[in-house]
Order: C-alpha cells, then structure tokens, then sequence
C-alpha cells in the first residue's frame, strides 16, 4: 500500500507521527470526547 526508502516504515504499526496525526484528526472531529483535555480545547480555537 505504502511505498518508503525508508526501512523504518515497513513495520506492521504506523509511525508514532502518523499515529499523532490520526488521533489529532479523531479529536477534532469528536472534541467532545476530550473537553477536558487543554491541548484539544486550544485546538479546537485555533
């Protein structure tokens, strides 16, 4: 599916930036889920 140079990328589990990135995407499209987390409430500002 994925296509790297990289040999780090051919593990099974993503790497942890784009594990950051698809909980970053889950938060904001249900901040609701974290109300109480500071760095979701100033994302959901920005």
């Amino acid at each position: 599916m994925f296509r790297s140079s990289s040999p780090l990328l051919r593990k099974s589990e993503p790497p942890i930036q784009v594990q950051d990135t698809i909980i970053t995407a889950c938060t904001i499209r249900h901040p609701t889920h974290n109300r109480n987390d500071p760095i979701t409430r100033a994302k959901e500002h920005v």
